[in-house]
């Protein structure tokens, strides 16, 4: 009699991908020669414990020690490889005088992640404390990676560009007359103007 394991994990994830998972199974009468077939390459093929690293079926063949007689019985495992999708962001930008800190989010399917938001250009810069939230806050424009970790240890990472708009107006006064004299009664006009477009 062949009895399976079934508290065991039958999932080829990205934590578990290079370690492999292992199939548990338990055979009566013991001292059952045994013999695992499959995909790929299986370690301790032999034993009621082996170890497979692609998802597949695999068969177990017991063979009675005294008899001869044999049994099989076969068990599936699944692979969830796929990584997560950084569908796009949603932001408030660019950093400027009027708003000097931006928030940043992601958006995604529906799902448990872990996000770290990196700077990926010189000059970028991200407030303390927000760099593993989902939404980060940002106070200077330029390039930001994140990267999203599903709870399949899956990975993906994108990024996104902020602008920032922080550059202040120029300003170049006149004063008429250029003395002031006691004929002209100490009035000074002046006259300002501004190159920079929308400054009032």
């Amino acid at each position: 009699v062949i009895t399976f394991n079934k508290e065991l994990p039958r999932k080829i994830t990205c934590l578990n991908q290079s370690t492999g998972v292992t199939l548990g199974a338990e055979v009566t009468p013991s001292g059952s020669l045994l013999q695992w077939s499959g995909p790929g390459s299986i370690d301790e093929a032999d034993t009621g414990s082996p170890v497979v690293y692609l998802a597949g079926t695999y068969t177990l063949t017991a063979t009675h020690p005294e008899t001869g007689c044999s049994i099989s019985r076969s068990i599936d495992v699944v692979s969830e490889l796929t990584p997560p999708e950084i569908i796009s962001f949603d932001h408030n930008g660019p950093v400027s005088c009027v708003s000097p800190e931006i928030t940043v989010t992601p958006n995604l399917p529906e799902g448990t992640y872990t996000y770290l938001w990196e700077t990926a250009s010189a000059g970028a810069q991200i407030k303390p404390g927000t760099s593993t939230s989902k939404s980060v806050i940002v106070t200077a424009g330029g390039t930001y990676r994140l990267t999203v970790t599903g709870t399949n240890g899956c990975s993906a990472d994108r990024n996104v560009v902020i602008g920032e708009d922080t550059e202040a107006p120029e300003i170049f006064v006149d004063a008429e007359p250029d003395d002031i004299t006691c004929k002209d009664g100490g009035l000074t006009m002046l006259f300002g103007t501004s190159t920079t477009p929308g400054t009032t």
